[in-house]
């Protein structure tokens, strides 16, 4: 009986092991209709370099990588779960807000900005959400800002150095 238990034990492990892993590379076609809607709507001028999907006990996770490195990742049903754009903006209309239980955006619930004092927000910049930019805050221009700032902290894009 101890033999048997320790052999599926073994065996266990092994095949969750075998699962934990499962990393494999799927066509743009494979993904969910939600999450090729949003790409073709929010990306379609990007160039997809790699798109992969990840699949444990319990969920599915789908990832698509740009060729500037910029990335996405989906949840089984096709709805974005993060998107890390490193060398772009995220287009507008990317930021979501919460939604009911029939996917519709949940109406009365404050959505606005806050900006405290003496902030500064140059021209082209997006903040979204219910953020707050506290005081002091500078933005730049042509920047998106979805989080929170400190007192003070200022906001602006790398600057490239030419070297002589």
């Amino acid at each position: 009986m101890k033999k048997t238990l320790i052999t599926l034990f073994v065996a266990l492990v092994s095949f969750t092991t075998a699962l934990a892993d499962n990393d494999r590379a799927i066509q743009f076609n494979q993904l969910p209709q939600a999450a090729q809607t949003f790409l073709n709507s929010h990306f379609k001028n990007a160039k997809i370099a790699m798109v992969t999907t990840e699949r444990d006990w319990l969920s599915q996770e789908y990832n698509v990588v740009f060729v500037n490195g910029d990335k996405i990742e989906f949840d089984s049903k096709g709805n974005w779960e993060n998107i890390e754009c490193k060398r772009t903006f995220i287009p507008q209309g990317a930021k979501s807000f919460p939604l009911d239980e029939n996917g519709n955006p949940i109406k009365g619930i404050p959505r606005h900005p806050i900006l405290e004092d003496n902030v500064i927000v140059y021209s082209n910049a997006t903040v979204l959400g219910r953020i707050t930019l506290a005081e002091g805050t500078v933005i730049g221009g042509n920047l998106w800002v979805t989080e929170s700032t400190k007192p003070g902290e200022h906001l602006v894009q790398a600057r490239k150095r030419i070297s002589e």
